[in-house]
């Protein structure tokens, strides 16, 4: 609802329809959604860059994983998609970022990733702008947490040898207003922070 009525804002709930779509790609191995999904959040944020870690240590990880063994033996493998889909990513930044210089000003995206460490805080607003950060997704990771945790053991041992992977790629996409610092991120920080509930 938020993201739907405050103008502007409508490129933050792209992007993560393109995370969610990107999840379930990777749950139920579906390579073109896979694909879909990081083109659709890359067009609409930079935030996408922030999970190329994580999804990289998914692929190695379903690389190696016995999950990923068919009923006739063979390795249903998503690591040829997720390295497509990371590809995607960097090139449609890359397009994208080419296309927004030649008609703006010098890019602040280093501001919006780095702002932490380009200014001094007083340690009692960096702890209140941390908090901030967390609120959003304190409370709903706790209820996934207790869904996840009385789900059916068949689903957990799936996600099991995936789950660094997975969290990796949300601690990216939530670590992306807490580097900005409370001068940069400001107001947005919930706003941004909630970008990692998909995951």
């Amino acid at each position: 609802r938020y993201f739907l009525i405050v103008p502007g804002m409508q490129q933050d709930l792209i992007c993560i329809g393109g995370f969610t779509a990107m999840l379930l790609a990777l749950r139920n191995r579906k390579p073109v959604l896979l694909l879909i999904g990081a083109a659709m959040a890359t067009l609409a944020r930079q935030t996408p860059l922030l999970i190329l870690p994580g999804l990289l240590v998914w692929a190695l990880v379903d690389r190696q994983s016995k999950t990923t063994l068919t009923t006739d033996g063979r390795r249903d493998s998503m690591f040829p998609a997720t390295l497509a889909a990371i590809a995607t990513i960097l090139a449609i930044y890359c397009i994208t970022l080419k296309m927004a210089v030649a008609h703006s000003r010098t890019s602040e995206y280093s501001k919006h990733m780095f702002g932490l460490f380009m200014h001094p805080y007083p340690p009692k607003e960096f702890w209140l702008h941390v908090a901030r950060c967390l609120l959003p997704v304190t409370f709903p990771g706790i209820a996934i947490f207790l869904l996840v945790k009385h789900s059916e053991a068949k689903d957990r041992a799936l996600w099991g040898p995936l789950l660094l992977g997975t969290l990796l790629m949300g601690l990216g996409v939530w670590s992306q207003p807490v580097l900005g610092g409370p001068y940069v991120t400001g107001q947005s920080a919930g706003r941004l922070a909630i970008s990692a509930l998909p995951f």
